[in-house]
């Protein structure tokens, strides 16, 4: 599905990325205005970009970006779409050093679980996340909130529901590709489906994936926190349906608990 040109971060292609910067109590720059940031072609040759950010001055000798070719064209060819926002949204990338990148062009792809920034030029880069350790995309619902939430696959990201010091309730939206069908004169498009999978994690224990239902999800608790969320979910009328029931009952139950 995916051509790819890769380019390892030194000084050869300058490139600006339309953000503003906030150092995030660290660094220097920020402001409004582009970022330009120099990387070196796989194919050769060198020119110097100039840093106006921290952050990313940070990645300019390590980064590996990739350059999107033909995705769009490919993915035209299935039915659907396997985006999480459908156009590249101003969004925020928090570095592994806390600076933060705001108001940037961000799309994250559910299929190849890539997240893809838009320059100016209109081009688009696939940028690395061993690099940054959480992204937030504004939708019409709500800013989803992405993390670096399970150890056994450190460099994924997992949308984060709910999170405190002691417990996680966070899901993966994915996307998979249903083959074409040729039945003669009947023909079916290729697609994508799209699925969730939802998980918890106690503290720095194991992640345990569980479905949407009451009987899997307070199997992960002890019988006082079982009895302490349906009373609150009773008191509240909350009827868990879906996940938004849960966070509202882990948030009744967990933060009034740390404030008092």
């Amino acid at each position: 599905m995916k051509i790819i040109l890769s380019f390892v971060a030194t000084v050869f292609w300058a490139f600006s990325l339309n953000a503003q910067c906030d150092p995030g109590g660290g660094g220097t720059g920020g402001g409004g205005g582009s970022i330009s940031v120099g990387v070196q072609s796989a194919v050769g040759g060198t020119t110097s970009g100039s840093f106006a950010n921290s952050a990313f001055h940070s990645m300019h000798t390590q980064t590996v970006f990739k350059a999107r070719q033909g995705d769009r064209l490919s993915y035209s060819n299935v039915k659907g779409n396997p985006y999480l926002n459908k156009s590249a949204t101003a969004g925020t990338l928090v570095m592994n050093d806390g600076n933060m990148i705001k108001d940037i062009l961000l799309q994250f792809d559910l299929y190849t679980n890539d997240v893809i920034a838009t320059l100016e030029s209109g081009e688009e880069i696939v940028l690395d996340s061993k690099y940054f350790r959480e992204v937030i995309i504004p939708t019409k619902e709500k800013d989803v909130v992405y993390r670096k939430i399970n150890p056994e696959k450190p460099n994924d990201f997992y949308e984060v529901l709910y999170q405190d010091e002691d417990m996680a309730f966070f899901k993966q939206r994915y996307v998979t590709l249903r083959e074409g069908q040729n039945n003669g004169l009947a023909k079916v498009k290729p697609r994508f489906d799209k699925r969730t999978k939802y998980f918890i994690r106690h503290g720095q224990g194991e992640v345990a994936k569980v479905k949407l239902k009451k009987k899997d999800i307070f199997s992960e608790f002890v019988d006082g926190e079982i009895y302490a969320m349906k009373e609150y979910a009773r008191e509240k009328g909350i009827k868990f349906k879906d996940e938004t029931d849960y966070v509202a009952v882990f948030e009744g139950i967990y933060s009034d608990s740390a404030a008092n």
